[in-house]
């Protein structure tokens, strides 16, 4: 029962993971042969902006084939199944295959998304803003530290997926927002409904599994930013049921989840704005985004100290 129950989690983070990742046809291209140089400078050479690159690794891109819906999943050609030695049997991930999947990245180069790359920096002055805040408490607020740490954590990731461009990239970038969501869904549950901390942690497996499936049900229709629906639907839901016990806290989480919603239409529109705007609108996304996060860092810390003594809320 206990390692059925474990098996089961696992399976939901990582649908939740690959669901942040992204599973939408036009926005996971792979490019030529997972190198930098030779074949991938050609394949790369001429091409517009937003379009396709063409994998010549394991099978082809084609955008108007069902065959590329979940690239980067078991069952998909980019995936080596088998193998030998100790991966046989398995589906295995290429980590070291490069990816192409904004707007902005014309050629493999570590600099290729100079405006995706460089703000996230927001995600660390967010962190900073943030844990400026954890010092003026006047008690430790540890699960708030857990998570300024993982916004960091998503900078230095969101950083690296934008700059080497590959699938390990890839997993520093996903793997600290999926757990951002669920840590501060667990913590909200507790701050804000003024669940227990066991209770909370069924209502966050239950949390995970709905939205699983809600990103299995809209991630044909909005592509990529189907994983993030389930966080955005979150924050209004809990600042509905927290209306009445906090109304302060209620406001802050109803700003943050409208931000968050205009966020999530930039991050969207990156590819089908591709052709008027060639920057991408990825970059509002990372900008927007960290300020999301420091607002609802911001709310579970002032919620936890609401009534302490000699605390402003400041920033």
């Amino acid at each position: 029962g206990r390692l059925s129950s474990i098996r089961f989690m696992v399976s939901l983070v990582e649908g939740w993971t690959f669901g942040v990742a992204g599973t939408a046809p036009a926005a996971v291209p792979l490019y030529a042969d997972g190198g930098r140089g030779g074949n991938l400078q050609a394949a790369c050479s001429g091409r517009k902006a937003g379009a396709p690159l063409v994998s010549m690794a394991r099978g082809s891109y084609d955008p108007g084939s069902d065959r590329n819906v979940g690239i980067g999943m078991p069952g998909s050609e980019q995936w080596d199944r088998g193998g030998s030695g100790a991966g046989r049997g398995r589906d295995r991930m290429d980590l070291a295959q490069q990816v192409d999947q904004y707007c902005e990245r014309l050629d493999p180069g570590f600099w290729a998304e100079p405006a995706n790359a460089v703000t996230n920096a927001a995600f660390l002055v967010s962190a900073l803003a943030s844990y400026w805040i954890w010092r003026r408490l006047p008690h430790r607020d540890w699960p708030a530290l857990a998570l300024i740490a993982v916004v960091a954590a998503v900078g230095c990731g969101s950083f690296a997926f934008h700059t080497f461009a590959t699938r390990w990239a890839e997993l520093l970038d996903v793997i600290p927002i999926t757990g951002f969501i669920f840590g501060y869904f667990h913590l909200a549950m507790v701050r804000f409904v003024g669940l227990s901390w066991r209770r909370a942690l069924a209502a966050t497996v239950a949390f995970a599994g709905a939205g699983f499936l809600l990103i299995r049900l809209l991630g044909p229709v909005v592509g990529s930013s189907a994983g993030y629906l389930p966080a955005l639907l979150a924050i209004f839901g809990v600042a509905g049921l927290c209306a009445r016990r906090d109304g302060k806290a209620a406001s802050g989480l109803a700003v943050a989840g409208l931000l968050f919603a205009v966020s999530l239409t930039f991050r969207t529109l990156d590819q089908p704005l591709c052709e008027a705007f060639s920057v991408g609108t990825h970059f509002l996304w990372h900008l927007l985004n960290a300020t999301v996060l420091y607002l609802l860092l911001r709310s579970a810390m002032h919620a936890k100290c609401r009534y302490c003594r000699g605390f402003t809320p400041g920033m």
